[in-house]
């Protein structure tokens, strides 16, 4: 639901970087899940960042 809500288009990116702070500091008081929510949280970003590069090479699925 929240991850729906950061990709709408009507949010900000100061929304964004609130949520991103929140995810951060949670990690750092108390740990786990938070650590792997930070992480999930970057996945779909980097997916798109990485459809918009030239393909210099074939990369497997499983390899990002």
């Amino acid at each position: 639901m929240v991850r729906s809500r950061l990709v709408h288009p009507s949010c900000t990116a100061e929304a964004r970087a609130r949520v991103w702070r929140e995810v951060l500091r949670r990690r750092r008081e108390q740990g786990e899940p938070w650590g792997t929510v930070a992480v999930g949280s970057t996945v779909p970003g980097l997916r798109r960042a990485l459809a918009r590069l030239p393909r210099l090479a074939e990369v497997e699925a499983c390899e990002l």
